[in-house]
């Protein structure tokens, strides 16, 4: 297994690096692949037009101000529903591999920073850090909805 081979013969902070970024990268692509990016890009556009008449009504009638609120948050309740299950799924090989490394290698016993405070000298800052920065990465240059 991959992670073996990253945990094993690297010191253990460039490891635990190197399995998150891996992690990360894994779970935003199983998130694109399981997600519908063409009918979420098309909601969030209907939400951002709705979100716009929303605040450009200038009336009183409290059934338009009603109609518009409603159209708006449905369509934010709608994409929430949209990326909701891939979301779950992603999440699914983050808490896997969190727990395993946590178990086969004992790393909560290890500190892997001499330095800063004591809550994040742990494997965990040198996990969920790159896992968020690679996953984020991903998001941001392929454009993932």
């Amino acid at each position: 297994m991959i992670a073996v081979s990253l945990l094993s013969w690297s010191p253990p902070l460039a490891g635990v690096f190197a399995f998150g970024v891996l992690v990360g990268m894994v779970s935003m692509l199983i998130y694109w692949w399981l997600s519908p990016q063409e009918k979420i890009a098309d909601v969030q556009q209907q939400a951002a037009v709705a979100r716009k008449a929303l605040q450009a009504y200038d009336g009183d009638d409290i059934r338009m101000v009603g109609a518009l609120s409603k159209r708006a948050f449905g369509l934010s309740f709608l994409q929430i529903g949209l990326v909701l299950g891939p979301t779950l799924a992603a999440i699914v090989p983050m808490l896997a591999a969190a727990y395993w490394a946590d178990q086969h290698y004992h790393l909560a016993e290890r500190e892997l920073f001499a330095r800063g405070p004591s809550w994040c000298r742990s494997w965990h800052t040198a996990f969920w850090t790159p896992l968020c920065l690679a996953a984020i990465t991903l998001k941001l240059r392929f454009g993932i909805k």
